[in-house]
């Protein structure tokens, strides 16, 4: 009987699945819907409309710069607490002689680099799916501070990272150089052109500076935070400060942030303190202190927004339009070239801004719109005539502003992102069909697809009355969302549909005959990890989940199991797997609880000479390993490969980077395939001939492991080999779909031993750049993608070499259906809890993490399955 329609409808189904999950993402992390248009300087004027007064005030309301120049100097991943007396001694002196004011800045996720500096430069919260364009910016279309100062004819220089060309045009600045921000491996080149231009234009004529200086975030995704080189970079940013304080006329500004801060691991993208606390810092150069020990501070805490409105509010220009920001108010409360009423009509100006926003946004609320527009038309009866304002008074109407813009930004902030919950149900219940129609495959018998009329018919019914039941519940419903409805319901429906006519329930009953006792306690370990998923530490924590059901159900519950007998060759075997487990699982930090708790991996960083040995050890097993389970031909060009391999990472461990001999080892990798295919079509023994391709895909994967792991996991991912062979001894007798599943479990505990977890900040940038000199998006992006699965992708790759051989047509469809399934499945589940706690107070830092790792991962278990049946259908 041929199979092949049975593969087709199968992969058709998984990919239908793919696409649903697509909508889902929409829907649940839309673009940013911002105030449309640009601020004009006109909107500075009274609001004297707002509040239906006549226009009588004499008391000074002027408008213009308090600075003859400014300079903002943005410092990747400045941590908060990086900007110390240690680390910036120049700086922090003048925040003691009161020439400086320090706050800490609270960014938002994702804390990556581009919607971070829309942030600072726009004062609006860019949405979780500006992670995705953030490798590759295009035209800011939202107003900010850049446009307001090219509008006003203000003279800008940039120099810094290239990121701030690609969001503005080039004639926004008068002169300007930018730098590849990808490229992590440089360390000094990219601060030192930095620094260069500053001090040949210092003595030019311009009205502002902005400077965007690399080198930590690079050395941070290299070395870590603790990294020897990190002391000296936060240093040599402390005496471009001096220079530009030195040299800078009396009365300018300096303004010093970061777009987001540096986990402990020396990454970012979470939610950690550490990744979005940095430090805002004004420094006035000259004489004058920045604010004297009168001013009574509200406080040191502000949001990254707030320097959008602050600034725009020294420099005399309109605040963008779309801000939430509110002006932090010792900037300006103490300034010492601004006067009461001065100070208080900025901030009744930004109060105003930002009613003009919240009123876009909430209309419906009226009662905090009209206290607000209360609080500003008090503002302007105080100042009506000629009269003196008192300090009292003073002091009374900014705290009643600051309180006012305090309440509209939060209420701004948490509205900045609203889900399309048409999307989302729409792509649950596809995604629910599809994997549902996939788990019917594995009882079925030549599945197809049926150009039935009545099949047709019946799945257009059911999706037009899906979607139109759906569109009934949800307010706002518009033709798109119900058109998108019903062609993704009718051809999930479809699917679904069609699997069943070849449902059998004689066959499905065959199968439940077959269920052990072994069976029943992983599908018990599956709801375990199903309900976990719920709490948001569980999902922080997911990797003690995975420990827990590889190690105790998945190896002691087969050794309990009834048709099991325990002897000593059992014991040794299972002995194997849990002393592998402990060691793999303390090797790398991960999680969230337990993170900052030291790791195998701190001790081998710090000792140069164990990583020698560790190196030559793993290169020792591993050229054996390849010359034991591998035909001669393989066994030969996988030990050589091996060899050259770990003698690079023997090279990075003395001298550093060689990109040059990295590209050479890339190049060994197309010859294990080459030799793969070779002897798949010349080797004449059935057996050897379908075996061999994923024979070679198997060692050309582990070769790519070990090309892009960090020196010091390099012995960890040695050691996850050797777990795999150790699993493959306890469990090889058992039936193949516990087998599937106890693979399956290990796969995702492989995920978390190499470092990886639930936070994007765990992404191994550096891993991108492994023999790479230049910036190149889809190949940085796919070598990084490569490292962060490549236990997942290896566990499974093992487990086809190890039993596809032994199973018929008909087995491989079963076992691909059921993994498949179990997965998707899964996925399904966790979107599901997605909606649910889409108002969840974790759910960006915790729940949308974790869901585009879910995706991505389903998106890899379906296409490596997928690619792994056509090479053994």
């Amino acid at each position: 009987m041929s199979y092949h329609q049975s593969w087709l409808f199968l992969w058709s189904a998984a990919i239908l699945f793919l696409i649903n999950v697509l909508l889902f993402l929409v829907g649940y992390f839309p673009m940013e819907r911002n105030p449309t248009g640009v601020a004009k300087a006109t909107d500075a004027a009274l609001p004297y409309a707002l509040c239906g007064l006549p226009s009588n005030t004499v008391h000074d309301t002027t408008y213009k710069s308090l600075h003859p120049r400014l300079v903002l100097v943005v410092i990747d991943a400045l941590r908060y607490d990086f900007l110390d007396e240690k680390n910036f001694p120049y700086a922090s002196s003048m925040v003691a002689k009161r020439h400086a004011l320090k706050y800490k800045s609270r960014a938002f996720a994702p804390t990556v680099t581009l919607p971070r500096i829309k942030s600072i430069l726009s004062g609006i919260v860019p949405g979780y799916a500006d992670i995705i364009i953030n490798l590759d910016a295009s035209r800011m279309s939202t107003d900010n501070l850049i446009y307001q100062a090219h509008s006003e004819l203000r003279r800008s220089y940039f120099f810094g990272d290239d990121t701030w060309l690609k969001l503005f045009p080039p004639e926004y600045f008068t002169k300007y150089e930018g730098t590849s921000s990808f490229y992590v491996n440089d360390f000094t080149e990219v601060d030192a052109n930095v620094t260069r231009n500053v001090k040949e234009t210092i003595s030019s004529d311009w009205d502002l500076m902005f400077l965007h200086y690399l080198g930590l975030d690079h050395l941070g995704h290299i070395t870590g935070p603790e990294g020897p080189a990190v002391l000296d970079k936060l240093k040599e940013m402390d005496e471009i400060l001096k220079y530009l304080h030195q040299s800078l006329p009396d009365g300018s500004l300096i303004v010093v942030t970061g777009d987001h801060g540096m986990s402990v691991t020396g990454n970012h993208g979470g939610t950690s303190h550490e990744e979005i606390d940095t430090p805002i810092l004004f420094m006035l150069s000259g004489k004058d202190n920045y604010f004297n020990e009168s001013v009574e501070l509200s406080s040191w805490n502000v949001h990254q927004i707030d320097i959008t409105p602050t600034l725009a509010l020294l420099l005399g220009l309109p605040i963008p339009r779309g801000s939430y920001g509110s002006v932090i108010p010792e900037v300006i409360n103490g300034h010492p070239f601004l006067k009461p009423e001065q100070t208080l009509f900025r901030m009744q100006y930004n109060a105003n801004q930002m009613l003009q926003v919240f009123n876009d946004y909430f209309e419906a609320e009226m009662e905090k719109y009209q206290t607000v527009r209360a609080t500003i038309c008090q503002y302007l009866r105080l100042i009506k005539d000629d009269a003196p304002l008192t300090t009292e008074a003073v002091h009374s109407m900014q705290k009643a502003l600051y309180n006012s813009m305090t309440m509209m930004k939060k209420m701004l902030i948490g509205n900045r992102s609203t889900c399309n919950l048409h999307y989302l149900i729409i792509g649950v219940i596809g995604a629910f069909e599809c994997a549902f129609s996939i788990f019917i495959c594995a009882f079925s018998e030549n599945l197809r697809f049926k150009f039935d009329k009545r099949v047709l018919l019946s799945s257009f019914i059911l999706g037009f009355s899906v979607s139109a039941f759906i569109s009934t519940l949800l307010e706002g419903s518009t033709i798109r969302n119900e058109l998108l409805g019903v062609i993704f319901l009718f051809a999930s429906t479809y699917v679904l549909l069609c699997s069943l006519q070849g449902f059998t329930l004689s066959t499905f009953k065959g199968n439940l005959g077959m269920v052990s006792v072994l069976s029943c306690m992983q599908v018990l370990g599956y709801a375990l990890y199903a309900g976990s998923l719920i709490g948001s530490s569980f999902v922080e924590e997911e990797h003690q989940t995975w420990y827990f059901l590889s190690v105790s159900i998945g190896v002691l519950g087969a050794l309990l199991s009834p048709s099991m007998k325990i002897g000593k060759e059992n014991a040794i075997r299972v002995f194997r797997v849990l002393l592998l487990s402990r060691i793999l699982r303390g090797w790398n930090r991960t999680g969230d609880k337990w993170i900052h708790l030291p790791v195998y991996a701190d001790y081998i960083l710090k000792q140069r000479s164990l990583a020698v040995a560790l190196v030559l050890v793993t290169c020792y097993n591993v050229m054996s390993m390849f010359r034991m389970r591998n035909s001669s031909l393989q066994g030969a060009l996988g030990a050589t490969s091996a060899a050259l391999i770990l003698a690079y990472k023997l090279l990075s461990i003395v001298a550093g980077e060689h990109h040059k001999l990295a590209v050479w080892l890339y190049l060994t990798l197309p010859l294990m395939i080459i030799s793969g295919i070779w002897e798949f079509v010349t080797l004449e023994n059935r057996r050897e001939r379908h075996l061999h391709p994923l024979n070679a895909i198997s060692n050309t994967w582990m070769l790519l492991g070990f090309i892009l792991q960090r020196p010091e996991n390099v012995f960890m991912f040695g050691l996850e080999i050797f777990l795999e062979n150790a699993v493959h001894a306890a469990v090889a007798s058992f039936p193949v779909t516990i087998q599937a599943v106890v693979y399956m479990w290990f796969s995702n505990a492989a995920f978390f031993h190499q470092g990886n977890s639930n936070k994007l900040s765990t992404i191994d940038v550096a891993s991108g750049y492994i023999g790479i000199s230049f910036y190149e998006p889809a190949l940085v992006g796919f070598l990084m993608f490569c490292h962060t699965y490549s236990g997942v992708i290896h566990w499974l790759i093992m487990f086809w070499r190890h039993t596809c051989y032994n199973l018929g047509p008909k087995d491989k469809i079963r076992v691909t259906s059921l993994m498949l399934c179990i997965k998707l499945l899964l996925t399904t589940w966790y979107l599901l809890i997605m909606i649910v706690q889409r108002e969840h107070l974790f759910v960006w830092s915790v729940f949308s993490p974790k869901g585009l790792y879910e995706c991505v991962h389903s998106t890899c278990f379906v296409l490596l399955l997928m690619g792994i049946s056509c090479s053994n259908v």
